[in-house]
């Protein structure tokens, strides 16, 4: 596959290249743009008509809340108490109750509101008082009770029609404070035209609008005035009757439509919204139909332009590959024509003719270079030669130093034989350390013969070596690391405090990840600001920390540690004061391949 693609040429690729990150991912993200557009329109729409229903549900209460607010101080009124009283009166005197009732208190009710059709008072005892005559009041008493639960204080009741007027009833219980029984029901008929007038001017979008269904099943308002009084669809009804409240799609009349419902708190009546899901999704659909057109255009217009623009590209990038195969194949001659058209391609034009000749220049030098490294070999040569030479003086220094030892024994001086042995011994090793790693081992070797000398020296000096030698010789080191190290604390720790020199110990230990060595004095140590700058400059880059003079030799063995085997291995102070000094070395193991190459002095 990979193989094939390669074999494509550049305009096809960068054709395929449009076709797969831009023209497939557009069209993925229109469709999920478009459902997810029509998604958020939908619930756009859903939300907003329930905010609608929930205002006109929200004015019912509030109308309902006000007439009961407005008939709270009829119902305690004494005129109506002594209406609905018990206690027998005389006719006229029940007619003249009833003209003081109708005359002060239904005027306060009924003012300013047409929608009020009838207003009546009406007792258990059978009795009515009206402001339009004509209602059988034992038959209405007993249907208003069987409409209401015994634990309803008011309801709204069914729509009944008069010469064509369609009436909703409203009812109220009264009670006797005293005995808590029911006195009347005071009985308000309202003209439901005018009560709905308000709700049938809201319209939801060009042919959307709100309807409303009784607890019965009937339509109480809708825009198509035959329909009112009719039982709504039975499937309708159905998807009413699972759930409370909600929304769903249902087609009506050969289009879909979005159908928003939710039932009024107070009159139980269930509010719908019904709105053409075609009028939600129109204008996207125009909006994603000139997109659509306008991306085809310019993806059209982008390849033809990628076209051209690609093969005057790809000529000139084979003219130059042309050239640089005569170039791979010798010819340092060849000069690439510079194309102006496009800058890029001018410019590796260029840099191919400095190439080239970059090129031409370099096989010149090599061919010098060649030249002068064979003139090197042949004065290595003689170098190394005289070094041979050299080395005689050191050999005639080892052979004195026999000759002294010689006579040393012949003459039985023993301290004088041991020093001698000695130091033959630290010569050759210090003389003889051509190799820029040993092991430990080795190291600790040579600092035991110097032990061995400066005893001889002073007889009340005593020194410890605290290392296991199998660790001694799986670690790695650098030579004349140790002795130094020795001699400064001797120097620093004791003689220039005036203290002689009495106990040195080397003790190692084997970590996980290196080998720690430390040198132990009991001499007087530095001040810690001093300790302090050491260790900063240890812990700090090799090439630029200055150190003092005195710690020169310090410093040696800290460069050559760094430089040999890289940080973390080095030198480190470790504490310094008048119970002496420690001096830490951070060695790194020997590798499997370096174990056959140890060789003791």
């Amino acid at each position: 596959m990979i193989k094939m693609w390669r074999m494509v040429s550049l305009n096809s690729k960068l054709g395929l290249l449009i076709l797969a990150f831009f023209c497939v991912p557009f069209l993925v993200l229109g469709v999920v743009w478009n459902n997810y557009s029509i998604d958020t329109i939908e619930k756009n729409a859903i939300e907003s008509n329930e905010k609608l229903i929930d205002q006109v549900s929200g004015r019912f209460d509030g109308y309902f809340a006000d007439l009961l607010r407005t008939t709270s101080p009829l119902i305690t009124h004494p005129l109506v108490t002594a209406f609905l009283n018990e206690v027998p009166i005389d006719r006229y005197a029940e007619f003249q109750l009833a003209e003081r009732i109708q005359a002060e208190l239904f005027p306060s009710i009924t003012f300013n509101r047409p929608e009020i059709y009838r207003f009546s008072l009406l007792s258990a005892e059978g009795k009515s008082i009206s402001t339009i005559g004509g209602i059988n009041v034992q038959e209405t008493f007993d249907s208003i009770l069987l409409q209401m639960a015994e634990e309803e204080q008011t309801k709204v009741l069914g729509v009944t029609t008069q010469d064509v007027m369609p009436l909703l009833g409203f009812a109220r219980k009264i009670y006797d404070p005293s005995s808590k029984s029911l006195q009347g029901v005071l009985y308000i008929q309202l003209n439901l035209r005018v009560v709905l007038a308000s709700i049938e001017t809201f319209r939801l979008g060009s042919n959307g609008f709100l309807w409303i269904v009784n607890n019965q099943g009937y339509i109480v308002s809708h825009p198509s005035r035959d329909t009112i009084g009719q039982p709504m669809p039975i499937l309708l009804r159905a998807k009413l009757d699972n759930s409370q409240q909600g929304h769903f799609t249902q087609a009506t009349d050969g289009q879909d439509k979005l159908i928003i419902f939710k039932p009024s708190s107070v009159t139980g009546w269930t509010l719908l919204a019904e709105v053409p899901q075609h009028e939600l999704t129109d204008r996207l659909g125009k909006l994603r139909i000139i997109t659509v057109a306008v991306v085809i255009l310019l993806v059209g217009t982008a390849m033809l332009m990628l076209g051209s623009f690609t093969y005057s590209l790809t000529k000139s990038m084979v003219q130059l590959q042309r050239q640089m195969k005569r170039a791979e194949m010798g010819d340092l001659t060849v000069v690439s024509a510079v194309n102006s058209q496009h800058h890029e391609i001018a410019s590796l034009n260029l840099s191919f003719n400095k190439m080239v000749h970059e090129l031409k220049r370099l096989v010149e030098v090599q061919y010098q270079s060649e030249l002068r490294e064979k003139d090197y070999q042949i004065r290595k040569r003689d170098s190394m030669v005289k070094v041979l030479q050299s080395q005689i003086n050191p050999h005639f220094l080892y052979n004195t130093l026999e000759v002294i030892n010689a006579h040393a024994v012949i003459a039985g001086a023993k301290p004088i034989t041991r020093m001698t042995h000695a130091l033959a011994r630290m010569f050759r090793y210090n003389a003889n350390h051509a190799k820029s790693v040993v092991t430990l081992y080795e190291e600790v070797e040579n600092v035991k013969t110097y032990f061995l000398i400066y005893t001889e020296r002073s007889t009340d000096f005593r020194w410890e070596l605290l290392c296991e030698e199998e660790d001694l010789l799986n670690v790695q080191a650098v030579p004349i690391m140790v002795q130094p190290l020795v001699e400064n604390a001797i120097k620093h720790g004791y003689m220039e405090h005036k203290l002689k020199p009495t106990y040195m110990a080397i003790a190692g230990t084997a970590e996980p990840d290196f080998y720690r060595l430390r040198i132990i004095d009991q001499g007087r140590g530095m001040p810690s600001h001093v300790m302090d700058k050491y260790n900063t400059a240890f812990a700090g880059d090799a090439e630029e920390a200055v150190i003092e003079p005195d710690a020169i030799g310090l410093w040696n063995v800290h460069q050559r540690l760094v430089y040999t085997f890289g940080k973390p291995y080095g030198l480190y102070i470790v504490e310094s004061g008048e119970l002496g000094t420690v001096v830490e070395i951070r060695l790194p193991y020997r590798n499997n391949s370096d174990k056959g190459e140890t060789s003791h002095v």
